[in-house]
């Protein structure tokens, strides 16, 4: 029934629309979002999958061998995405709005889609075992650069004492 009438009561102002039409393009103005989640964890999400090819590039890796992943994020980062560290999602909502689902999830299949948010995708234990090593800390000089999502900062240790760590600036 029309973009106006289903989400905005058909309440609208035809010149606002039409006003640069041709001219001004707002296109220009937007942003991607390639992962169906908070957009305050992509670059969490994708530090872990660049950090995830020097493990592999290694060629002496495991999951197992994951001591702690630790993500460093800006305030509005840590209160949307990173307080819910200490619990599991319980649905999938939750999950995309948890730092710690989705950087184990991007860590363990190497990808983050829409199938890694479903109600049994959620709940696999290889994934939450290893969020439960995630940690998410405010990083007072992420906090102070002047973006809404600033840069992200992840950081993975192994058993055996080898770091990665990836800046992710946008």
């Amino acid at each position: 029934f029309g973009f106006y009438r289903a989400f905005h009561s058909n309440q609208y102002d035809v010149e606002t629309l039409l006003n640069g039409l041709g001219s001004h393009f707002q296109g220009v103005h937007l942003g991607t979002k390639p992962y169906p989640c908070c957009r305050f964890m992509h670059g969490a999400i994708d530090g872990i999958l660049n950090i995830s090819k020097s493990l592999q590039e290694t060629g002496k890796f495991s999951l197992r061998d994951i001591k702690r992943i630790s993500v460093r994020v800006n305030r509005s980062g840590f209160v949307l995405c990173g307080r819910q560290l200490w619990s599991p999602p319980r649905t999938v909502v939750e999950a995309q709005f948890n730092i710690p689902y989705a950087a184990a999830v991007a860590l363990a299949k190497g990808k983050v889609t829409l199938e890694e948010f479903t109600g049994s995708a959620i709940r696999d234990r290889r994934v939450l075992s290893l969020a439960e090593k995630g940690e998410v800390v405010v990083d007072e000089d992420l906090n102070k650069i002047q973006r809404q999502i600033a840069p992200t900062i992840v950081r993975v240790e192994t058993s055996d004492g080898r770091i990665f760590e990836n800046r992710v600036e946008y």
